[in-house]
């Protein structure tokens, strides 16, 4: 038997929401798509990819797959 370590579902984030929307040009410091709101607690509709607020992962790297071909000569 041979040890192999190896993790085929570890997800890799490539891609991330680098857009921020600020409420107006007069107040650089309020955004209006983070992924919490204003009492800390996750929003749902901007931590998914689809909705993502900013900094929110919106790609993943491919699943990793292994191969292995094993022979036997008597």
């Amino acid at each position: 038997m041979l040890p192999i370590v190896y993790r085929p579902n570890l997800a890799a984030v490539t891609g991330r929401n680098t857009t921020i929307n600020l409420s107006s040009p007069n107040d650089p410091v309020t955004a209006t798509n983070l992924p919490f709101d204003a009492n800390g607690n996750l929003s749902v509709s901007r931590s998914l990819p689809r909705g993502a607020g900013f900094g929110v992962a919106t790609a993943y790297q491919p699943v990793r797959t292994m191969q292995i071909q094993v022979r036997f000569s008597f």
